[in-house]
């Protein structure tokens, strides 16, 4: 990681309006039932993975399970932060796919106001 990188990843997070209009790119570490998640951004350095929650959902029981099974393990997933907070609320997409959409869908959650 540069601290080119570290510096831009910083001012993202810190900007609403910059957080808001990009997408945060990184591997899924983990998927639970809540709807939270984490990414490692591959930063290689102490703080580089970003936690996060879904926004406009409630998930159901299963919705982890079966996130782990639509997502190969090194697939990288892109957040679009909608709320920015000390835990940020958005958007996680898969290969262009909303994964809250997709999640409604298939009945593991439903849609919140």
């Amino acid at each position: 990681m540069t601290l080119k990188s570290a510096l831009l990843i910083s001012l993202l997070l810190a900007s609403t309006s910059l957080a808001q209009s990009n997408m945060i790119s990184g591997r899924l570490l983990f998927f639970n039932d809540e709807g939270t998640f984490m990414l490692d951004l591959g930063l290689d350095s102490p703080s580089s993975s970003i936690g996060g929650k879904l926004s406009g959902i409630k998930t159901k029981e299963g919705s982890a399970a079966a996130i782990r099974k639509l997502i190969p393990k090194d697939a990288r997933l892109q957040f679009k932060v909608t709320k920015v907070s000390s835990y940020p609320e958005g958007l996680l997409y898969f290969n262009g796919k909303d994964l809250g959409a997709w999640l409604v869908s298939k009945g593991l959650a439903t849609r919140v106001q």
